[in-house]
């Protein structure tokens, strides 16, 4: 991550999030979570939870753009679930942060 240093004690300012994931072969519903800490992890809160329905005749990609107003963030948790109902391998194909 590149990103530019607050002038508030330390973190990155993120300011956009892009992330792609992808799913071609079995029909199922994915979760993606996004989760900041201000404070060098010792606590995260949840910025973004999101669902997806993938079906190899229908949508298999998504895309995704969120802006945001983060200014001292230390870390980022990105945690995706692949199938809700079962198990399954997640395919995340690309993940962009912005200053």
């Amino acid at each position: 991550m590149t990103a530019r240093r607050s002038g508030k004690g330390g973190g990155a300012l993120i300011s956009r999030l892009v992330y792609e994931v992808e799913e071609t072969l079995r029909e199922r519903t994915q979760e993606v979570r996004v989760e900041v800490s201000d404070d060098g992890a010792r606590t995260y809160r949840q910025i973004l939870v999101q669902e997806y329905n993938f079906s190899p005749r229908g949508a298999t990609y998504q895309r995704e753009e969120q802006r945001l107003d983060l200014p001292r963030v230390t870390h980022l948790r990105l945690t995706i679930v692949p199938n809700k109902s079962g198990s399954g391998t997640a395919r995340l194909t690309a993940l962009r942060l912005f200053a």
